[in-house]
């Protein structure tokens, strides 16, 4: 998948992996391809991600019962699903993700909570009880009141979203190879996320004890430079050197599913030192077992 990548970004005469990895100078193509110096992979594969996405996505909800109401749900739910596709990221992630499938092979379609997704609300509280207040047919006089003493939070007004997932984030046993990804005991997921993503997405005062990490590693910084489609960096220069400013982190989440011995199931989220989460399982209750799609184009990488 890196050496893929590698391509795609214009790598195809450039020494990706070594411990010069950032200052190598261009090596000479080889004897047998030396006229093959342009990058043709990377509008080959513009081309081949610009023909799945251009059909519109056909959806289809499978009703319960031959019973004419549910037919009936399952066409509601098909329009919802049309409807909501722009909205919730599912056109914006296809891109990303039929990217993915033409580089890689496989991506991944990935359901998630966003704290934020709709801005932030602000929430008037009791100065003495600390409870909310509803702020409906609050008189102005009381609104100006609150605001002059600060006695109000601003919170996000979350809902769900739909990105992609890279096939470098997932992990299953080795023994679940084979098998399909519902299937799976476990699942694993490493995503490199910013800081003030993980401030959105976690409590205050465990954000705070999180240290960002030194190095975003191989398989974030190709990603970095597919997303952007910069052809060239040069053989002296490295286009992290533009985001040295950006402080990021390794989340690590593992999500087991409910079974006999751990009925909840469990979600642990953490970085290298810090323990963000350990809950159950949070669609237990929806029996969905990981809010992840995965989305097949070729049996191996190009």
């Amino acid at each position: 998948w890196s050496i893929c990548i590698s391509f795609m970004v214009g790598w195809q005469n450039m020494r990706t992996f070594g411990a010069g990895f950032w200052g190598e100078s261009p090596t000479p193509p080889p004897l047998y391809r030396r006229e093959y110096t342009a990058n043709r992979i990377l509008p080959m594969s513009m081309r081949q991600t610009s023909k799945l996405g251009s059909s519109p996505i056909g959806w289809k909800v499978r009703p319960k019962t031959p019973d004419i109401v549910d037919q009936q749900a399952a066409a509601v739910g098909e329009s919802v699903l049309y409807a909501l596709q722009g909205p919730i990221g599912i056109d914006n992630a296809r891109w990303e993700v039929d990217l993915g499938r033409v580089t890689c092979g496989t991506s991944f379609y990935e359901v998630y909570w966003d704290p934020w997704a709709d801005g932030s609300k602000r929430v008037y509280r009791d100065p003495i009880t600390k409870q909310p207040i509803d702020a409906e047919g609050m008189p102005p006089e009381m609104r100006a009141l609150l605001d002059k003493h600060r006695w109000y939070t601003d919170e996000g007004a979350g809902d769900i979203r739909v990105r992609c997932a890279w096939p470098f984030e997932i992990v299953v046993p080795t023994l679940a190879t084979g098998m399909t990804l519902e299937s799976a005991p476990w699942l694993l997921q490493s995503r490199q996320i910013s800081m003030q993503e993980l401030w959105n997405h976690y409590p205050a005062k465990v954000a705070r004890q999180v240290v960002p990490d030194s190095d975003e590693g191989l398989h974030t910084f190709l990603i970095r430079r597919l997303k952007s489609m910069v052809p060239h960096i040069g053989h002296v220069a490295s286009s992290i050197g533009d985001r040295e400013n950006e402080e990021i982190v390794t989340v690590r989440k593992l999500w087991i599913p409910p079974s006999k011995q751990m009925p909840e199931g469990r979600l642990i989220e953490k970085t290298r030192d810090v323990l963000l989460s350990n809950e159950p399982h949070p669609y237990r209750d929806m029996r969905i077992r990981y809010p992840f799609a995965k989305a097949d184009y070729a049996p191996r990488p190009l």
